[in-house]
């Protein structure tokens, strides 16, 4: 989308939270101004610096973009614990079909 340029950003950070910042310009409604914006070459899209101030952005009061980083940071600590959660029910479950398909599951005592 930027081709070979590069783009900086200067914020007040009285006013917005640079992480709030980043999840939004992550958003659907932040990419479809920029694809609405984009100039179609051969090969590639690309977009301006004037089309990129021309971005609107939503800015709630910085308690609420605070709160929402803090929102974000817990639903991803969550995820990490559910991902090595998910990741060590794999490892059990490849020891089970390990032991199952060696025959070493059941004891002939029954």
């Amino acid at each position: 989308m930027f081709e070979s340029n590069m783009m900086r950003f200067s914020l007040k950070r009285d006013v917005v939270e640079p992480g709030y910042l980043v999840q939004f310009l992550q958003t659907r409604y932040v990419k479809s101004q920029i694809m609405s914006a984009a100039k179609n070459a051969v090969n590639q899209s690309s977009i301006n610096q004037r089309d990129v101030r021309g971005i609107q952005v939503n800015i709630p009061p910085i308690a609420n973009q605070q709160a929402y980083l803090s929102q974000v940071s817990a639903i991803n600590s969550l995820k990490e614990a559910h991902r090595a959660h998910l990741a060590r029910l794999d490892e059990l479950f490849a020891s089970l079909q390990h032991r199952a398909f060696r025959g070493e599951l059941f004891s002939d005592a029954a």
